[in-house]
């Protein structure tokens, strides 16, 4: 049996559902008159066929992330540069209370399929999606990159959070609250993530202990139980909160012989106007088979204000802050600030310890072009190779997020 660090994509589930999107498609074609079309920013190119609200509509959107990066060097040779971030098209098929979505990543860092799932949202406040699909986990991976604070999740979240997995999620929200519980397997064998074969249960509750007037205070829990298929292995790494170079300062290297992982996360986070706060604390708990446990952790903390006195989203419906539409003609203004650690140490085992500063500002142009700027210095103390190292890096984004 391949391992989660060897195996080439399996692709027969999504490609299912990337057919039967394709047919549904097909069907809505025949004999239906176009009722409408067009292109926005706001929602990409849309195709709608037949009238009414429960009419079937094809829309296309995307991302578009374009990095540089410039580098101080340590130990660690950082090469400065340009990245094609992300290079993410999407196309949905809405028909009535039905949805389906393919996301396809052209960029190097993580190439291939990144979404193909169907969902169901015919009950009040209430969401069945199957596929593979992005996990609710925590506070950072709840949200899109396209709206998120700064250009990269932090080092805790990128190495320690499920990522994107195959399987099929349940969602329930209110208000004040929200609730998604699924059932997964595998990855589409996506390098970047943790890996570890297997199948597991990810709970993730966030909701409002009380309600003040123009204040949103939230708090959640997230908790993944899984379970190992044969000779397990994963593996924990993440590169500095930058992509550009692409070289890793903490990574545990391959841990065998896994038989379950067990991930909690604890988050919070509090908005009042232009200022909002969030943070969280995630430690993964790796159970081996005759090794020993090990337990590993990280947390970050995040603050951004809108100087230009714009306020960010809030969906019930993810339980996740998005991103904002500026108030004047030319834009808006956010500075943002962040720490964050991750931590791959356990007794006699060393992965390396990772904790950064990084602080910023970012130019929103409209709700879907904005133009991030962030400065972070890094300390490795040790390194995956015993090595203290604290390199720093400025880097900038241009973004088109349709």
């Amino acid at each position: 049996m391949s391992t989660a660090l060897s195996r080439r994509p399996r692709l027969s589930a999504s490609l299912a559902l990337v057919a039967a999107l394709a047919a549904l498609a097909a069907l809505a074609v025949p004999g239906t008159a176009l009722a409408d079309a067009g292109f926005s920013l706001d929602r990409g190119a849309w195709l709608r066929l037949g009238e009414g609200r429960k009419a079937p509509t094809l829309t296309l959107d995307g991302r578009l992330h374009a990095d540089y990066a410039q580098y101080t060097e340590d130990a660690t040779p950082l090469a400065d540069g340009f990245l094609l971030r992300r290079l993410r098209p999407g196309l949905t098929l809405s028909w009535g209370d039905w949805r389906g979505k393919v996301e396809y990543e052209f960029a190097k860092r993580s190439p291939g399929l990144r979404a193909a799932w169907i969902e169901y949202d015919g009950f009040k406040r209430t969401r069945l999606r199957a596929g593979n699909q992005p996990v609710p986990f925590g506070l950072e991976a709840s949200g899109s990159s396209n709206d998120a604070p700064f250009m990269e999740r932090s080092t805790a979240s990128v190495a320690l959070a499920p990522g994107n997995l195959v399987g099929l999620m349940v969602r329930k929200w209110d208000d004040r609250w929200n609730v998604s519980i699924g059932g997964y397997a595998n990855d589409i064998a996506d390098d970047e993530q943790r890996g570890l074969d297997g199948q597991g249960l990810i709970l993730r509750m966030v909701g409002q202990p009380y309600a003040p007037k123009r204040t949103r205070f939230q708090l959640g829990v997230s908790v993944e139980a899984r379970a190992a298929s044969g000779a397990g292995e994963l593996r924990y790494r993440s590169r500095p909160e930058s992509n550009v170079d692409g070289s890793r300062l903490v990574d545990t290297g391959r841990v065998d012989g896994v038989d379950a992982l067990i991930t909690a996360a604890a988050e919070a986070a509090w908005q009042r106007g232009s200022v909002w706060l969030g943070g969280e604390y995630i430690s993964a708990k790796v159970v081996r088979r005759d090794l020993g446990s090990l337990t590993f952790g990280g947390w970050q903390a995040t603050g951004s204000w809108f100087i230009t006195g714009e306020k960010r989203d809030f969906t019930a419906s993810t339980g996740a802050f998005g991103g904002v539409k500026p108030k004047r003609r030319w834009g808006a203004l956010e500075l943002k600030v962040r720490a964050s650690e991750l931590d791959l140490e356990d007794g006699t085992f060393s992965g390396g310890r990772e904790r950064n500063e990084a602080a910023g500002l970012n130019y929103w142009y409209s709700e879907n072009i904005r133009v991030l700027a962030e400065y972070i210095r890094i300390h490795a103390q040790p390194g995956a190779d015993g090595v203290v190292q604290d390199p720093t890096v400025i880097q900038l984004r241009v973004q088109v997020a349709l």
